[in-house]
C-alpha cells in the first residue's frame, strides 16, 4: 500500500473524490492547520461560527449566554473530532455503562455523551480514524486504512468504511436528539443543529 492506493469514492461536501492515501493526509493536514488557527487566535481576531462573525469572546459571550441561560447542552457544539462522541462505535456493558454515568454526574455533567465529548477535548485527530496517536506523519499508514479489504469488506457492510459511515448517521441523529433535548427552542437551537 502506498500514497496513491485508492481506497473507493467518498462524497465530501457535496462533491465525489476518490480517497487516498494521499488526499486522506492532505485533509488531515488542513484540518490541524484550521485548528491551530483557531488555538493561535490573539485578541482582536474574530471568532467564526459558521455563518455568524463576532469580533471578540465577550461579543460571542453576550450572544450565547442570554440564549443559553441554564448553561445546558455543553455537548451542543461539535468539530470532526468531537462529533464522534455521538457517533460510539463500542458495545459498552451495563456495569460500565453506570460506572460511566456515576462519573460524569460527579463531576457535574449530565450525561455520558457530554463525558465523552469532554474526553474528546484531548484529542487531536479523529479517533475512529487513526486512533489516539499525538501527530501524524506523510510516512504514517493510518489505523483505519492499515488493510485495504478492512477497510473495503465483503460488501456485507462489514467494512471500516461502512461502518463508519453507519455510526455517522447514528451520531448525527443522537446529537439533533441532544441539541432538542437540552438546547431552548430558537436561534441559537436551530443554528447548532444546522451547523453540526
Amino acid at each position: 500500500m502506498d500514497g496513491h492506493t485508492s481506497f473507493d469514492q467518498v462524497e465530501i461536501g457535496g462533491a465525489n473524490i476518490k480517497l487516498t492515501m494521499n488526499t486522506l493526509f492532505s485533509m488531515f493536514k488542513e484540518l490541524e492547520a484550521k485548528l491551530q488557527v483557531g488555538l493561535d487566535r490573539s485578541d482582536g481576531q474574530d471568532i467564526i461560527f459558521h455563518d455568524l462573525a463576532f469580533p471578540s469572546d465577550i461579543k460571542f459571550d453576550r450572544f450565547y449566554s442570554p440564549l443559553n441561560s441554564v448553561g445546558r447542552g455543553p455537548a451542543a457544539f461539535v468539530d470532526i473530532i468531537s462529533a464522534w462522541a455521538f457517533a460510539s462505535l463500542e458495545q459498552v456493558s451495563t456495569a460500565d455503562w453506570l460506572q460511566m454515568k456515576h462519573r460524569a454526574t460527579a463531576t457535574g455533567l449530565v450525561t455520558n455523551v457530554e463525558a465523552q465529548y469532554t474526553t474528546t477535548m484531548q484529542n487531536k485527530y479523529p479517533v475512529p480514524f487513526v486512533g489516539t496517536v499525538e501527530m501524524v506523519w506523510a510516512t504514517d499508514t493510518i489505523k483505519c486504512f492499515r488493510n485495504l479489504q478492512a477497510w473495503q469488506g465483503n460488501g456485507l457492510g462489514d467494512g471500516i468504511k461502512e461502518r463508519l459511515v453507519s455510526a455517522l448517521r447514528v451520531g448525527i441523529a443522537r446529537y439533533k436528539k441532544y441539541c432538542l433535548e437540552n438546547l431552548l427552542r430558537g436561534v441559537l437551537r436551530d443554528h447548532v443543529i444546522k451547523s453540526g
